[in-house]
């Protein structure tokens, strides 16, 4: 179960189209052509694709997004755990502004918000508990959705991964950190690298396998994954990260939410 690839998948092109005008809104953009992976791919089987155009990038109306966070607990972003503790989770609104919901104590290990922006929407999953050992996070998901898996993150996964990078750095306390998966026609892209506009992270790139990471490499590799550690949230909440080919051709931005003690989890489809 890749929640990584699973929750949250754009085409590069459906990305762009929507977050120039709106960082809150990617599917703000024009539509996707017939069959792109606009949106997710529901966990687990549950559901329907999102990419098939039906309410898709650009997608509209007041619709339901409903189910339940689960805990990404290895390094690869591959398995996860139910989380049993308490956040708040907030998605557009449709009309304009945000809606939130509890998820935990009374509301039960799932959580139901009315009212959505139907579509592909960032949504915010803000943990409650103080000393929770996970980090909140930012995903895309797309709603209407009855069955939603909204992930979280082991703070020890991320705090293991750094463990393992030449000087061990030290997470900081409010920094963002960001997951980023990159496919080119449903294969991980290699030898993409990050050109600059990562609100001062640190660069680590895959070295061939998905969950090892090495700040030594240059691009991709045949994972295609990257992730960014202590990144500072701007005031706007989006940064766009420049990357560039292995022929140094700058290729259009990847833009991304930021929070602070945050994860967020990303798939662009270039």
């Amino acid at each position: 179960m890749d929640l990584l690839r699973a929750c949250a998948w754009l085409t590069l092109s459906f990305a762009l189209g929507g977050c120039q005008d709106d960082p809150h809104r990617p599917g703000g953009g024009p539509g996707c052509a017939p069959g792109a992976a606009c949106g997710i791919n529901p966990v687990g089987g549950a559901g329907t694709q999102a990419g098939s155009g039906a309410g898709g990038a650009g997608g509209g109306g007041s619709v339901e997004l409903s189910g339940t966070v689960r805990v990404l607990d290895d390094a690869a972003f591959a398995q996860s755990s139910l989380f049993t503790g308490k956040a708040t989770v907030s998605a557009p609104k449709a009309g304009g502004g945000t809606v939130s919901g509890d998820y935990g104590s009374l509301a039960g290990t799932s959580f139901a918000l009315k009212d959505v922006q139907g579509g592909d929407d960032w949504v915010r999953v803000e943990v409650e508990d103080a000393g929770a050992e996970v980090f909140s996070s930012w995903s895309v998901q797309h709603a209407p959705d009855d069955a939603a898996e909204l992930p979280l993150v082991d703070r020890a996964v991320v705090i293991g991964i750094a463990s393992t990078i030449t000087g061990q750095p030290t997470l900081e306390q409010g920094a963002a950190h960001i997951a980023i998966a990159l496919e080119h026609e449903g294969e991980p892209l290699e030898g993409i690298s990050v050109d600059g506009g990562t609100a001062g992270a640190l660069i680590l790139y895959d070295t061939g396998l998905a969950g090892e990471y090495t700040a030594q490499a240059t691009a991709t590799g045949k994972a295609g994954r990257i992730l960014l550690l202590n990144a500072t949230p701007p005031g706007s909440e989006t940064i766009t990260i420049a990357i560039q080919d292995s022929t140094g051709m700058s290729l259009p931005g990847l833009p991304v939410m930021l929070g602070a003690d945050s994860v967020t989890l990303v798939g662009f489809e270039l």
